[in-house]
């Protein structure tokens, strides 16, 4: 046999022998291995860290510990006086009456939507104020009807805590008129999945984050494009979507795909409905973003999406660095 045909043979064995092994270790991987790879979704032209489900691997116990006790934690639930039309509420809002003339809106009447525009305070805030618990989704307002909007023109940020040992999301207001900073609720919480290579030890970075602008609602039927896929967001996202924005201090990892949002909904087929995936909370099973219940994430949705917001990733709460001092209302 020639050389050339020689040579020509040896380079067929040599490709089909890198294909083989290629093609091995591709297959060999397992679900949780292939799923650490970050995943496009089309949501306003962003990447999402988070995995399929069907491609997460459970995480149910807590083994990242912290350094600080919890009788040392600050414990609050004062966040309904944020919305509450009546005493006692807290000193960042006010409640007004709905009249569709207003001095500040000439040539048409004013709608609710006006109304988040002129006091920088989001419709689902008004709503929530104006509807209660119920059904706050909907904007039908009559003449009289009151709500809470926050101060016009007072400085105002608001700051949440993510403690990765405990699973728990501290939500603070920042008043920079007094320095002030105010609890306003605990939340539980579902982070990144647990990874010793990280510095945090799971896929939820450590760092000081901005939230932006850039959110999402979704209802059952809304599609989209995740993991090049069409599905429907709410199995992914859960009903809420608020993204980080940029690095600030102490990050460990890009802001890019990493958010908040709500817990997985489940479609139980035989059934015909969809389900909240509440299992999730208090594990380590994201991709890397922050998951909340449904009624949590609506409630912060509400809140923080009209002002500046900060997010501190920390392994202990101790760790965070808050601005100003801490103040504990008494009404």
């Amino acid at each position: 046999m020639s050389f050339p045909k020689l040579l020509v043979i040896g380079v067929i064995a040599l490709l089909g022998t890198i294909g083989y092994f290629a093609w091995k270790k591709q297959y060999s991987e397992t679900p949780a291995e292939r799923s650490l790879e970050i995943a496009s979704i089309e949501i306003t032209g962003e990447e999402c860290r988070e995995a399929p489900e069907d491609e997460i691997e459970r995480s149910v116990t807590n083994t990242l510990l912290p350094k600080s006790q919890d009788k040392d934690l600050p414990v609050a639930d004062r966040i309904s006086q944020l919305f509450q039309p009546f005493p006692p509420s807290l000193p960042i809002v006010e409640t007004i009456s709905y009249t569709s003339r207003v001095d500040w809106l000439k040539g048409r009447p004013a709608y609710l939507g006006d109304y988040a525009n002129h006091f920088q305070t989001s419709r689902d805030f008004i709503s929530r104020s104006l509807k209660g618990k119920g059904n706050y989704t909907t904007q039908a307002v009559s003449n009289g009807d009151r709500f809470n909007v926050y101060k016009k023109d007072r400085p105002l940020e608001f700051h949440l805590v993510l403690d990765l040992s405990r699973l728990k999301l501290w939500l603070y207001y920042f008043d920079k008129v007094g320095n002030e900073r105010v609890l306003l609720k605990t939340y539980p919480v579902c982070a990144g999945r647990l990874d010793d290579s990280r510095p945090s030890g799971s896929l939820t970075p450590l760092g000081t984050y901005t939230l932006g602008s850039d959110t999402a609602a979704y209802k059952e039927g809304v599609m989209g494009t995740f993991n090049q896929k069409t599905k429907e967001m709410i199995s992914i996202f859960g009903v809420r979507w608020i993204p980080f924005d940029c690095e600030v201090a102490d990050c460990t990892a890009s802001s890019k795909g990493l958010g908040l949002h709500g817990v997985p909904w489940k479609r139980d087929e035989a059934a015909g409905q969809l389900a909240e995936y509440k299992e999730c909370i208090g594990r380590y099973e994201s991709g890397g973003c922050v998951r909340l219940l449904t009624e949590d994430i609506e409630e912060l949705f509400a809140v923080v999406t009209s002002k500046p917001s900060i997010i501190h990733i920390v392994k202990d709460f101790q760790d965070a660095k808050l601005p100003g001092f801490e103040k504990n209302p008494t009404k």
